[in-house]
């Protein structure tokens, strides 16, 4: 959420982006359950798992925001039946789609818009601390502005870095492929799931990333982290991503999964 990079379409062994592979090809993590149920336990509920959720009160349960007027602001969040809506005080309110973030942090709102467009909430929450602050990226909006409005691959980058897989012609997933699952970092699974049905299975694995070295991992986390080199391209802070280790070398990157 605070700092999502462009979606990138290269992955190890192969692309296997939704720009790329159609949504017909991935499965969803409980297509998994059944040959890997231990590492669908540890997955399931985990920040990654989260990262992406309808927003209504049963999804977010704790995590979902306070309603009524947000303070110091000219904002409201109500709910209708069990969905949120956002908008200015005494004005009307727009629905509310999708919540990014998994509640560790900032946790954003967005309105998907005629299925090409994402509009996201001016305001945002935290609910650790439980309070409310300006979505990193519109402070400059005016105070009775509703959010900013992406649209085209921008859009698409922003909710494919919190998927599975993102439809080809809508911005609204299906729930199965909402947070970053397993097919996110493996690839479509519907070709090895329907080979392991087969009394004698056609050698047809996903990738295993335990087999990659440290350099590769980082890459690969870095396609929606960003890596040092997007970090230094764009002459950004450290914290601009998850992957350096210090502030010393950053054209080189620092993780420790590539000290290993």
């Amino acid at each position: 959420f605070f700092f999502s990079s462009r979606r990138r379409h290269t992955r190890l062994q192969g692309d296997w982006s939704s720009d790329v592979c159609s949504s017909d090809l991935f499965l969803g993590n409980e297509a998994c359950m059944g040959c890997h149920p231990q590492e669908l336990k540890v997955h399931k509920g985990s920040r990654h798992d989260m990262t992406l959720r309808p927003f209504t009160k049963k999804e977010l349960g704790d995590e979902a925001p306070p309603t009524g007027s947000i303070p110091n602001t000219e904002y409201q969040m109500v709910t209708i039946g069990e969905k949120y809506a956002f908008g200015a005080a005494n004005g009307d309110v727009k629905m509310l789609d999708l919540a990014f973030g998994s509640g560790k942090s900032g946790m954003a709102f967005t309105t998907v818009v005629q299925n090409t467009a994402l509009a996201e909430a001016r305001i945002s929450y935290f609910p650790p601390g439980k309070q409310w602050y300006i979505t990193p990226g519109q402070e400059q909006l005016s105070g009775d502005t509703l959010g900013n409005v992406s649209q085209g691959n921008s859009a698409r980058q922003c909710v494919g870095c919190h998927t599975i897989t993102v439809p080809e012609h809508s911005l609204l997933p299906e729930r199965k492929f909402m947070g970053v699952g397993c097919e996110a970092c493996h690839g479509p699974g519907s070709l090895h799931a329907e080979a392991m049905r087969h009394p004698k299975p056609a050698n047809i694995f996903m990738p295993k990333l335990i087999k990659e070295d440290g350099k590769a991992i980082a890459e690969l986390c870095g396609r929606c982290h960003r890596t040092t080199k997007d970090v230094t391209a764009k002459n950004l802070k450290r914290e601009h991503t998850d992957l350096f280790r210090s502030e010393e070398h950053t054209s080189e990157l620092q993780s420790p999964c590539n000290l290993v």
